[in-house]
């Protein structure tokens, strides 16, 4: 399972509560897609619309390791 997320400013983040009505909590679980209802579709796109941006880990074999000196 991938774990992918949108990071968000602050100031979006208190944007998208004041807007939308909601919660911290209802922002956040949509952000984390942790929820899957409309409500957090209009708020993930509301995000990637306004400078929110999709964040996807890189695969664990794909991540360079580095052996420190």
């Amino acid at each position: 399972m991938v774990r992918k997320k949108i990071l968000i400013s602050t100031k979006l983040r208190q944007q998208m509560i004041k807007k939308y009505g909601v919660v911290y909590r209802t922002v956040k679980d949509a952000m984390e897609f942790r929820t899957t209802t409309a409500l957090a579709r209009v708020l993930q796109d509301y995000a990637l619309e306004n400078g929110g941006e999709m964040w996807v880990p890189a695969p664990k074999d794909e991540i360079e390791y580095r052996e420190e000196e």
